[in-house]
């Protein structure tokens, strides 16, 4: 696992058994660090993250490198929190209130429920603002990325009147795909009409920049 120091700790790099140290530098390099170290880009990027890689991400660690057994962290690993009852809190959430859950809304769970983990995600957030992350995404933002996410599913928007927009669906029924992408990752103005309005948006403020 990868330990982040203080600021004013000097960077060192053990071997394979020992522990990784961050040093304190710049925001480029500590989001480098992290995605190396945590995957955190990947998991970041994921509609679906379940309780427990949440809970060990949270606490500072890799899920692809450590394998949990009865709750607990297989092979007397210790970091500098213990995900045991993150675990506990977030498996009993998943079974109250079972749906798909993105690592950025285990991140607010913990937040409000009070639960102690690694501040590493506090700062990856801030630095690099996920989609989803509350506050942190602008509408306009918001709006853009959801016209680029149309068009990767494989739909348009054209114009179809002076205040009017319509939205193709493709072939993969891409509207109603980004509708259900934004519900089901728990995300903010996720409603259809919602997404359609933030789509008309992206698409009149593109075709006046493109005049």
């Amino acid at each position: 696992m990868g330990e982040i120091p203080s600021e004013d700790s000097s960077a060192q790099m053990s071997g394979a058994e020992g522990s990784q140290q961050m040093p304190a530098a710049g925001d480029a390099y500590f989001v480098g660090w992290c995605d190396e170290t945590l995957n955190a880009d990947c998991y970041f990027r994921l509609l679906d993250v379940s309780a427990t890689d949440a809970a060990l991400l949270l606490c500072e660690f890799n899920p692809a490198e450590h394998t949990v057994e009865a709750g607990r962290l297989a092979g007397g690993v210790v970091g500098t929190h213990d995900p045991a009852k993150l675990i506990l809190e977030f498996e009993d959430l998943a079974r109250a209130v079972p749906k798909r859950r993105a690592l950025v809304q285990w991140l607010q769970e913990a937040r409000a429920r009070g639960l102690p983990y690694n501040d590493w995600i506090d700062r990856y957030v801030i630095i690099t603002r996920p989609v989803g992350a509350e506050g942190t995404e602008a509408p306009s933002e918001r709006q853009d990325r959801r016209l680029a996410r149309l068009r990767e599913l494989g739909g348009e928007a054209r114009k179809a009147g002076e205040d009017a927009w319509q939205f193709s669906a493709g072939r993969r029924g891409a509207l109603a795909r980004l509708i259900r992408e934004e519900s089901d990752a728990g995300r903010p103005m996720a409603k259809a009409a919602d997404v359609r309005r933030d789509l008309a948006r992206a698409a009149e403020r593109e075709m006046k920049g493109n005049l």
